[in-house]
């Protein structure tokens, strides 16, 4: 029984490459999260990353990396986000703390624990979220960027395993998936779809947490819009992927919060407003990209396998 589940699971992820890569046919709508969350999937994806990191370990662990984690009276939680980026495999990391205008001694609780070179502290007014992150874009030296915020946390291999996806499938952006938690770290559900753009316009499905991108891409210009008081993750990964090759990593690298405790960063200021009116501002701020020939978009958003084998026919050459 256990070998014809497992077969049915390879056979049902073929015929999903299969149907996505013909013109017209619609892919499954994503959903914000999933029950159950494919192993088997993972596996294999892992498989692939680890073999292509054991015959390109130095160049990998020579790449740099720039973690973004903006704080706004975030000293009861933040030790934990912190812990997950210093057990990362991958060590060659700098993290931007960038202070959003705290009053809870946040500025001493980092000076004081964390004696460590690669973290970075920079104190700003309290100008939001949007600043914070655009504040640490600014000052990032990692050939690739992150984002975490403070609470959630990453696993060991999140970093190692996103940036040999990115660089070895000559992505410019991709993203991982989330097990997400409640107050007694019980499992919920999970954060994790293939990346359609035009799927992604329609419901904002992946987690900013969970994403990555190459800093020269910051250079043409993208930041975080900072008179978008929500949804600013949702808009700022629209306007990314819209025309740079993304793929979706198939594996849990990231654990959410969503219980009650505090207040999520993105949401402390603005908990008003009118989220529907917001998501649909965004929407008509990037409709005209969802005419994107299909052509271009299966080069745009390859699925996991088809970045890898760009890999290794670049490698090959």
């Amino acid at each position: 029984m256990k070998i014809f589940r497992t077969s049915w699971y390879l056979l049902k992820d073929l015929l999903k490459d299969i149907l996505h890569a013909l013109p017209f046919v619609p892919y499954r709508k994503p959903s914000k999260r999933r029950k159950v969350w494919n192993r088997v999937r993972e596996r294999r994806f892992l498989r692939r990353i680890d073999a292509i990191y054991l015959a390109h370990r130095d160049s990998v662990d020579a790449i740099e990396v720039s973690i973004v984690m903006p704080a706004y009276n975030r000293a009861f939680c933040i030790h934990k986000p912190i812990a997950g980026v210093l057990n990362q495999h991958h060590t060659n990391w700098e993290l931007l703390i960038v202070d959003d205008g705290s009053t809870d001694g946040l500025a001493s609780l980092i000076a004081d624990k964390y004696n460590d070179g690669r973290i970075r502290y920079f104190p700003t007014e309290h100008l939001g979220v949007s600043h914070a992150r655009n504040h640490g874009l600014e000052r990032a030296r990692g050939k690739y960027i992150f984002y975490l915020d403070t609470d959630n946390a990453w696993y060991p291999s999140y970093l190692r395993t996103m940036i040999v996806f990115m660089d070895y499938g000559g992505l410019d952006a991709c993203y991982a998936g989330a097990r997400i938690i409640n107050d007694g770290n019980e499992t919920i559900g999970y954060f994790g779809e293939r990346f359609v753009w035009a799927q992604c316009w329609e419901l904002n499905h992946i987690d900013i947490n969970s994403f990555g991108h190459r800093k020269d891409v910051v250079g043409k210009g993208f930041r975080f819009d900072e008179s978008l008081n929500r949804l600013v993750d949702w808009d700022f990964i629209l306007a990314l992927t819209a025309n740079h090759r993304t793929a979706y990593a198939p594996f849990l690298g990231v654990e959410y919060y969503d219980g009650e405790k505090g207040s999520r960063i993105t949401f402390t200021r603005y908990e008003g407003e009118r989220v529907e009116e917001l998501k649909a501002q965004i929407q008509n701020k990037h409709r005209e990209m969802l005419n994107l020939p299909n052509t271009s978009a299966r080069q745009l958003r390859p699925s996991w396998r088809e970045a890898l084998r760009h890999g290794e026919m670049a490698n090959k050459g």
